[in-house]
């Protein structure tokens, strides 16, 4: 098993917000919940409306292109879709009623006609629908209307705190500036997060969507000292991307992704509205303001 599957496994989304717990995203008009539980069909179903959602409908064709490039859409993963075999028609359909035709893998559905579909990604990297027995346990994705509730929800971002290296980490799909993006933290007794601990910068790179966004971080340029510092007043010495922090020495500093694929920290404009890492844990942390 590889390290970053070994990390997913070790840190899954507890249902602690609503649906399964696990941070929304935007696609189109939809926003999505990519679930790292494993349920039932029916289980699947209740735990997304839970969250006023339901199983994902892949009709369009524009809204499975975009879900295929999330990293969580890694081969050999397998997920639960709300498409089931319709007895009266003797077919496959979406839960709008609309037949599902396209999308299978090849020799699919299979000839034992089980009653429940998942998206799967396979060894081979093929990607398509496949029927399954509904009582598998199997992860799934949520998807709602996306009428704003969920990005701008009261309280800090409205994310889940989960447990991660000693830590709670709130992984939030809002966004805003550095400063916003602290003060959103402290609204719930969190600040923006130090990455001082190797394996923690290696879980986060691996659980955030760093292909799409840069995350806000505590760290920033301190004048005093010439030197980048976390919160706690700690300088930061490692974890930069390659060629980083810039000549432009912007003052604020965010986990991201490099050209190359590799994560790490890198210096931003404190006025870029991007999302944010906030954690809480039982050291002080230094007032800074930008």
């Amino acid at each position: 098993m590889s390290e970053n599957n070994e990390i997913k496994q070790k840190h899954m989304f507890t249902p602690l917000a609503s649906g399964c717990g696990s941070p929304y995203f935007e696609v189109q008009d939809k926003l999505i919940q990519i679930c790292d539980h494993q349920a039932s069909q029916a289980k699947a179903q209740e735990i997304c409306r839970e969250g006023n959602g339901d199983l994902i409908s892949l009709e369009k064709i524009s809204l499975f292109d975009k879900l295929l490039e999330r990293p969580e859409m890694k081969r050999d993963s397998i997920f639960w879709v709300n498409a089931h075999y319709q007895d009266s028609s003797s077919s496959y359909v979406w839960t709008s009623g609309a037949e599902l035709i396209h999308g299978w893998l090849p020799a699919k559905p299979s000839s034992n006609r089980y009653h429940c579909v998942l998206l799967a990604h396979q060894s081979n990297d093929s990607v398509g629908m496949t029927d399954g027995d509904c009582k598998l346990n199997k992860k799934f994705i949520c998807a709602k209307e996306d009428d704003g509730d969920t990005k701008q929800p009261s309280g800090g971002c409205g994310s889940p705190f989960i447990k991660l290296e000693g830590l709670l980490v709130q992984i939030c799909n809002k966004r805003g500036t550095w400063t916003e993006a602290r003060a959103m933290c402290k609204e719930v007794g969190a600040d923006l997060i130090s990455l001082t601990r190797t394996q923690l910068v290696k879980e986060l790179v691996v659980m955030s969507d760093l292909a799409n966004y840069s995350w806000w971080v505590g760290g920033h340029y301190e004048q005093s000292s010439s030197s980048y510092v976390w919160l706690s007043g700690e300088e930061i010495g490692r974890g930069w991307m390659p060629v980083k922090p810039s000549s432009d020495k912007y003052q604020c500093v965010a986990l991201g992704l490099s050209g190359k694929g590799i994560g790490g920290l890198n210096d931003l404009d404190c006025k870029k509205w991007t999302k944010f890492i906030c954690m809480k844990d039982k050291v002080s942390i230094k007032n800074t303001t930008k």
